[in-house]
């Protein structure tokens, strides 16, 4: 029997947050609130986080990104 198992990210976009200027492409535009985390897997099948989640914004055009600090 072959078991078949490893990880996935997964990446979540929960909206726009306002309009900022992006440094890197010089644009201003609505940036998005993004949210990632990896996946245990088995049959490609994500069964428990193995990571916490992970927020940043992100610049739709260039795709820069800039972590959210972590509430305490």
């Amino acid at each position: 029997m072959i078991i078949i198992f490893g990880s996935k990210t997964m990446y979540k976009n929960l909206g726009t947050v306002g309009s900022y200027y992006c440094e890197r492409c010089h644009n201003t535009s609505e940036w998005q609130f993004m949210q990632h985390r990896t996946w245990f897997t088995l049959f490609f099948i994500p069964v428990f986080p193995i990571s916490g989640k992970h927020e940043y914004l992100q610049c739709p055009i260039c795709s820069q990104a800039y972590k959210v600090p972590e509430g305490k």
